[in-house]
């Protein structure tokens, strides 16, 4: 993939290769939100704005941390939009 496709599908994945991308973020950011969960002392009472959550893949870290917990995301994808609905069905 050329630098200015792959700048692409990090600003907004989608297409073939959009879910292959959006993994490939959970992995590269998946010590940052480990390290965000571990030092942000959830509170029920707290509301979080998630801006650009990709597939989801980290919202049940959150409500696994603190139960009662709201969040509310958005994300320029509707490609992660969608993952992020289907694999959040249940939290």
């Amino acid at each position: 993939m050329k630098f200015r496709a792959i700048a692409r599908q990090l600003r907004k994945p989608g297409g073939w290769s959009g879910k292959k991308v959006g993994n490939s973020m959970n992995k590269a950011n998946r010590f940052l939100y480990e390290k965000l969960i571990e030092i942000i002392c959830l509170q029920p009472v707290y509301s979080i704005l998630e801006i650009g959550f990709g597939n989801g893949c980290f919202f049940p870290n959150f409500f696994e941390k603190m139960p009662g917990l709201h969040m509310t995301g958005i994300d320029y994808s509707l490609q992660m939009v969608k993952a992020a609905k289907r694999r959040n069905k249940k939290v």
